[in-house]
């Protein structure tokens, strides 16, 4: 974390954060759900890594829906859950963290990958709340 960024509150000790998006996919292969999450007001948010557990493998696109940037995969290209997630004890560490503003809808797009039950799936993004 640069300089250009204060922990937040101010002169609280470092806290991680986490915003979990919570999908239950229908069951069948190639079912897909979008998972809308709207992120608190009160201060921007730096993420620097993932987490996730889910009961049948799953691929998903990210992307920031406020300003329509994409933040993983693309809807032709979704990221397979093992190539970007790891469970709480091993995250996945993003290469450079990314600041998402407060207020900001993120929207995942989550697809069954096999056919089998309904995928239960908590994917979250942990990080830490920041002031500019």
């Amino acid at each position: 974390m640069g300089s250009a960024y204060a922990l937040a509150p101010p002169n609280a000790a470092p806290k991680l954060y986490i915003y979990p998006m919570n999908p239950v996919i229908p069951t069948g292969a190639a079912s897909v759900i979008i998972f809308d999450l709207l992120l608190d007001s009160d201060y921007d948010f730096l993420w620097d890594r993932i987490t996730e557990s889910h009961n049948l493998p799953y691929s998903i696109y990210l992307q920031d829906a406020t300003r329509g940037r994409t933040l993983m995969g693309s809807p032709a290209a979704p990221i397979f859950n093992e190539n970007i997630a790891g469970p709480g004890r091993l995250p996945y560490w993003l290469p450079k963290p990314v600041l998402i503003p407060r207020g900001t809808i993120l929207s995942g797009t989550f697809s069954n990958r096999v056919a089998g039950g309904a995928n239960t799936v908590v994917f979250s993004l942990v990080g830490k709340k920041v002031s500019r």
